[in-house]
C-alpha cells in the first residue's frame, strides 16, 4: 500500500479526500489534479434543496402581487431585512421606530431614484451629525 492511502475507521469524508488530494508528485504538482476539481465541485453542492426552497418561499411572501414592480435593489433589501429579522428572532411589531427615522423616511419622495433617496438621507444625517 502507498504511503498515506490507508483509511482510518473514524475518518470523515472531508478528511479522507483532503488526505488523498494533498498527495504530490516528485515535481511538486498534485498527483490527482482532475480529481481535485471534481471533488471540490461535489463538496460545493448543497446537501438538499431545503435552503433554496425556503428562500423561494420567503421571496414569494415578500414579492406579492401588489409589490410586483419592485426594483431589484429594494427587493434584495426587503429579503435581507426579512432574513435578518428571522435570524435574530425579531418580529415587525417589536421594532420601535424613533421620530428621527420616521422624519427621514417622510423626506424621501416615494418616486425618488435610489441616488436621490441616498442624497436626501446623507443630507439629513449630516445635519443631525452637526447638531
Amino acid at each position: 500500500m502507498e504511503e498515506g492511502t490507508d483509511i482510518l475507521p473514524n475518518q470523515t469524508a472531508t478528511a479522507f479526500w483532503k488526505n488523498r488530494l494533498e498527495d504530490e508528485m516528485p515535481n511538486g504538482g498534485y498527483k490527482y489534479p482532475n480529481l481535485r476539481k471534481m471533488v471540490a465541485t461535489a463538496f460545493s453542492l448543497p446537501f438538499s434543496n431545503a435552503s433554496v426552497e425556503c428562500l423561494c418561499s420567503s421571496l414569494k411572501l415578500v414579492k406579492t402581487y401588489l409589490r410586483n414592480s419592485l426594483k431589484r435593489e429594494k427587493l434584495v433589501g426587503l429579503m435581507h431585512t426579512n432574513q435578518g429579522m428571522k435570524a435574530m428572532g425579531i418580529h415587525a411589531h417589536q421594532i420601535k421606530l424613533d421620530g428621527m427615522l420616521l422624519d427621514l423616511v417622510q423626506k424621501v419622495q416615494s418616486n425618488a431614484t435610489n441616488s436621490q433617496a441616498h442624497e436626501v438621507v446623507e443630507n439629513e444625517l449630516s445635519k443631525i451629525a452637526e447638531n
